[in-house]
Protein backbone atom coordinates (compact mmCIF):
# COMPACT_ATOMS: atom_id res chain seq x y z
CA UNK A 1 0.00 0.00 0.00
CA UNK A 2 2.87 2.80 0.70
CA UNK A 3 4.49 1.71 -2.84
CA UNK A 4 0.85 1.95 -4.48
CA UNK A 5 0.75 5.50 -2.27
CA UNK A 6 4.16 7.07 -3.37
CA UNK A 7 3.97 5.64 -7.32
CA UNK A 8 0.04 6.98 -7.60
CA UNK A 9 0.52 9.78 -5.19
CA UNK A 10 3.76 11.02 -7.74
CA UNK A 11 1.52 10.37 -10.70
CA UNK A 12 -1.27 12.23 -10.09
CA UNK A 13 1.05 14.92 -8.71
CA UNK A 14 -0.39 14.77 -4.86
CA UNK A 15 1.86 15.11 -2.04
CA UNK A 16 2.57 11.98 -0.39
CA UNK A 17 4.03 11.31 3.22
CA UNK A 18 7.69 9.54 3.28
CA UNK A 19 7.70 6.17 3.49
CA UNK A 20 8.00 6.02 7.27
CA UNK A 21 5.56 8.62 7.90
CA UNK A 22 2.55 7.06 5.46
CA UNK A 23 3.38 3.54 8.11
CA UNK A 24 2.31 5.52 11.04
CA UNK A 25 -0.27 7.36 9.14
CA UNK A 26 -1.68 4.21 7.86
CA UNK A 27 -1.83 2.66 11.12
CA UNK A 28 -3.17 5.54 12.62
CA UNK A 29 -6.02 5.32 10.00
CA UNK A 30 -6.58 1.68 10.17
CA UNK A 31 -7.29 1.29 13.80
CA UNK A 32 -9.56 4.38 13.89
CA UNK A 33 -7.40 7.18 15.59
CA UNK A 34 -7.37 9.50 13.00
CA UNK A 35 -10.48 9.93 10.33
CA UNK A 36 -8.72 10.54 6.51
CA UNK A 37 -9.75 13.42 5.99
CA UNK A 38 -7.17 15.03 3.11
CA UNK A 39 -9.00 14.74 -0.63
CA UNK A 40 -5.81 13.07 -1.84
CA UNK A 41 -4.96 10.56 0.30
CA UNK A 42 -9.01 9.68 -0.14
CA UNK A 43 -8.59 9.07 -3.60
CA UNK A 44 -5.74 6.91 -3.07
CA UNK A 45 -7.65 4.84 -0.70
CA UNK A 46 -10.73 4.53 -3.42
CA UNK A 47 -8.13 3.33 -6.12
CA UNK A 48 -5.78 1.22 -3.81
CA UNK A 49 -9.34 -0.67 -2.65
CA UNK A 50 -11.81 -0.15 -5.47
CA UNK A 51 -14.26 1.07 -3.17
CA UNK A 52 -15.69 4.77 -2.87
CA UNK A 53 -16.16 7.08 -0.22
CA UNK A 54 -19.28 5.70 1.29
CA UNK A 55 -17.63 2.05 1.41
CA UNK A 56 -14.67 3.78 3.11
CA UNK A 57 -16.33 6.01 5.60
CA UNK A 58 -15.64 9.29 4.20
CA UNK A 59 -17.48 11.65 3.26
CA UNK A 60 -19.35 11.97 -0.46
CA UNK A 61 -16.95 12.87 -2.90
CA UNK A 62 -17.74 15.78 -5.04
CA UNK A 63 -19.22 15.70 -8.37
CA UNK A 64 -16.68 17.10 -10.57
CA UNK A 65 -13.99 15.06 -8.72
CA UNK A 66 -15.82 11.66 -9.15
CA UNK A 67 -16.01 12.36 -13.00
CA UNK A 68 -12.31 13.20 -13.30
CA UNK A 69 -11.77 9.71 -11.55
CA UNK A 70 -13.76 8.06 -13.83
CA UNK A 71 -12.12 9.04 -16.80
CA UNK A 72 -8.70 9.14 -15.12
CA UNK A 73 -9.52 4.91 -14.36
CA UNK A 74 -10.82 4.68 -17.86
CA UNK A 75 -7.40 6.04 -19.32
CA UNK A 76 -5.30 3.63 -17.01
CA UNK A 77 -7.87 1.00 -18.42
CA UNK A 78 -7.38 1.87 -21.82
CA UNK A 79 -3.30 1.55 -21.52
CA UNK A 80 -3.48 -2.42 -21.09
CA UNK A 81 -2.45 -4.36 -23.96
CA UNK A 82 -1.59 -7.55 -24.85
CA UNK A 83 1.68 -7.55 -22.92
CA UNK A 84 0.20 -6.32 -19.80
CA UNK A 85 -2.24 -9.25 -19.70
CA UNK A 86 0.20 -12.24 -20.49
CA UNK A 87 2.21 -10.33 -17.65
CA UNK A 88 -0.69 -10.74 -14.95
CA UNK A 89 -0.76 -14.44 -16.25
CA UNK A 90 2.89 -15.10 -15.65
CA UNK A 91 2.58 -13.17 -12.22
CA UNK A 92 -0.37 -16.15 -11.02
CA UNK A 93 2.55 -18.72 -12.74
CA UNK A 94 5.31 -17.49 -10.56
CA UNK A 95 2.86 -17.33 -7.41
CA UNK A 96 1.86 -20.72 -8.47
CA UNK A 97 5.46 -22.41 -7.72
CA UNK A 98 6.68 -19.57 -5.03
CA UNK A 99 4.52 -21.38 -2.56
CA UNK A 100 7.16 -23.50 -1.25
CA UNK A 101 9.85 -21.18 -0.71
CA UNK A 102 7.58 -18.08 0.22
CA UNK A 103 5.00 -19.93 2.08
CA UNK A 104 1.23 -19.38 1.96
CA UNK A 105 0.53 -16.05 4.19
CA UNK A 106 3.17 -14.08 1.47
CA UNK A 107 1.38 -15.86 -1.47
CA UNK A 108 -1.74 -15.19 -0.15
CA UNK A 109 -1.52 -11.16 0.07
CA UNK A 110 0.89 -11.03 -3.33
CA UNK A 111 -2.16 -12.89 -4.85
CA UNK A 112 -4.82 -10.40 -3.01
CA UNK A 113 -2.91 -7.48 -4.32
CA UNK A 114 -2.67 -8.58 -7.90
CA UNK A 115 -6.80 -9.32 -8.01
CA UNK A 116 -7.23 -5.90 -6.62
CA UNK A 117 -5.13 -4.64 -9.51
CA UNK A 118 -7.01 -6.78 -12.13
CA UNK A 119 -10.13 -6.58 -10.93
CA UNK A 120 -9.69 -2.36 -11.03
CA UNK A 121 -8.69 -2.14 -14.98
CA UNK A 122 -11.39 -5.15 -15.42
CA UNK A 123 -14.05 -2.41 -14.35
CA UNK A 124 -12.74 0.16 -16.04
CA UNK A 125 -12.04 -1.73 -19.46
CA UNK A 126 -14.81 -1.01 -22.42
CA UNK A 127 -12.86 -3.99 -24.21
CA UNK A 128 -15.21 -7.27 -24.47
CA UNK A 129 -11.73 -9.01 -25.59
CA UNK A 130 -9.61 -7.76 -22.70
CA UNK A 131 -12.31 -8.04 -19.89
CA UNK A 132 -12.74 -11.70 -20.87
CA UNK A 133 -8.75 -12.29 -20.64
CA UNK A 134 -8.76 -11.04 -17.40
CA UNK A 135 -11.69 -12.90 -15.92
CA UNK A 136 -9.56 -15.96 -16.84
CA UNK A 137 -6.84 -14.75 -15.58
CA UNK A 138 -8.75 -13.84 -12.35
CA UNK A 139 -10.09 -17.08 -11.82
CA UNK A 140 -6.93 -18.68 -12.27
CA UNK A 141 -5.56 -16.44 -9.25
CA UNK A 142 -8.29 -16.48 -7.30
CA UNK A 143 -8.56 -20.66 -7.33
CA UNK A 144 -4.67 -20.72 -6.40
CA UNK A 145 -5.31 -18.44 -3.24
CA UNK A 146 -8.62 -20.58 -2.36
CA UNK A 147 -6.57 -23.57 -2.39
CA UNK A 148 -3.65 -22.13 -0.72
CA UNK A 149 -6.21 -20.97 1.91
CA UNK A 150 -7.31 -24.84 2.28
CA UNK A 151 -3.56 -25.88 2.88
CA UNK A 152 -3.83 -23.69 5.64
CA UNK A 153 -6.93 -24.41 7.41
CA UNK A 154 -9.07 -21.84 5.72
CA UNK A 155 -12.06 -23.86 4.63
CA UNK A 156 -14.22 -20.22 4.55
CA UNK A 157 -11.85 -17.86 2.97
CA UNK A 158 -11.04 -20.75 0.60
CA UNK A 159 -15.21 -21.31 -0.23
CA UNK A 160 -15.37 -17.68 -1.09
CA UNK A 161 -12.12 -17.49 -3.31
CA UNK A 162 -13.60 -19.71 -4.89
CA UNK A 163 -17.18 -18.53 -5.24
CA UNK A 164 -15.43 -15.26 -7.01
CA UNK A 165 -13.57 -17.41 -9.20
CA UNK A 166 -16.79 -19.26 -10.51
CA UNK A 167 -18.45 -15.73 -11.13
CA UNK A 168 -15.07 -14.49 -13.15
CA UNK A 169 -15.55 -18.09 -14.78
CA UNK A 170 -18.51 -17.01 -16.18
CA UNK A 171 -17.76 -13.57 -17.43
CA UNK A 172 -14.66 -15.83 -19.54
CA UNK A 173 -17.03 -17.74 -20.73
CA UNK A 174 -14.80 -20.62 -20.23
CA UNK A 175 -16.67 -24.03 -19.18
CA UNK A 176 -13.11 -25.48 -18.47
CA UNK A 177 -12.16 -22.60 -15.73
CA UNK A 178 -15.65 -22.73 -14.27
CA UNK A 179 -15.66 -26.72 -14.12
CA UNK A 180 -11.85 -26.13 -12.02
CA UNK A 181 -13.39 -23.99 -9.72
CA UNK A 182 -16.52 -25.69 -9.64
CA UNK A 183 -14.15 -29.17 -8.57
CA UNK A 184 -12.15 -27.63 -6.33
CA UNK A 185 -15.04 -26.19 -3.75
CA UNK A 186 -16.18 -30.05 -3.99
CA UNK A 187 -12.84 -30.99 -2.14
CA UNK A 188 -13.42 -28.09 0.21
CA UNK A 189 -16.88 -29.75 0.78
CA UNK A 190 -15.00 -33.31 1.25
CA UNK A 191 -12.40 -31.33 3.61
CA UNK A 192 -15.71 -30.34 6.17
CA UNK A 193 -17.37 -33.36 5.71
CA UNK A 194 -20.18 -32.83 3.78
CA UNK A 195 -19.94 -35.36 0.94
CA UNK A 196 -23.06 -35.18 -0.34
CA UNK A 197 -22.73 -32.00 -0.96
CA UNK A 198 -19.37 -32.18 -2.59
CA UNK A 199 -20.81 -34.81 -5.06
CA UNK A 200 -23.65 -32.32 -6.35
CA UNK A 201 -21.21 -30.00 -7.28
CA UNK A 202 -18.90 -32.35 -8.83
CA UNK A 203 -21.69 -33.62 -10.96
CA UNK A 204 -22.27 -30.46 -11.97
CA UNK A 205 -18.57 -29.80 -12.77
CA UNK A 206 -18.84 -32.85 -14.79
CA UNK A 207 -21.60 -31.30 -16.78
CA UNK A 208 -19.82 -28.46 -17.28
CA UNK A 209 -16.60 -30.04 -18.70
CA UNK A 210 -18.30 -32.91 -20.76
CA UNK A 211 -16.77 -32.76 -24.51
CA UNK A 212 -15.52 -28.97 -23.59
CA UNK A 213 -12.97 -29.45 -21.10
CA UNK A 214 -9.07 -30.74 -21.79
CA UNK A 215 -8.98 -34.68 -21.01
CA UNK A 216 -6.92 -33.87 -17.79
CA UNK A 217 -9.34 -32.30 -16.13
CA UNK A 218 -12.24 -34.77 -16.89
CA UNK A 219 -10.08 -37.36 -15.73
CA UNK A 220 -9.52 -35.24 -12.25
CA UNK A 221 -12.68 -35.09 -12.09
CA UNK A 222 -13.69 -38.92 -12.90
CA UNK A 223 -10.95 -39.72 -9.74
CA UNK A 224 -12.46 -36.95 -7.34
CA UNK A 225 -16.39 -38.71 -8.18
Amino acid sequence: MIHFFNTRGQALGLTVASESALSVMLSRWENGRVEVTDPGYQRLFREFYGRTNEELGFPPEPQNESAEELRDRLIVARSIDSATLDLFQSQVNNLRSSDQHFGAIVVLDQLNNLVRQMESVRTFSVSQQHRERLAATLTDARTLAGWTALDRGSQLQAWQYHEDARVSAREADSPFLLAHATAQQAVILLDIGEPAAAVELLKYARDVAENRAPPLLRTWLVGLC
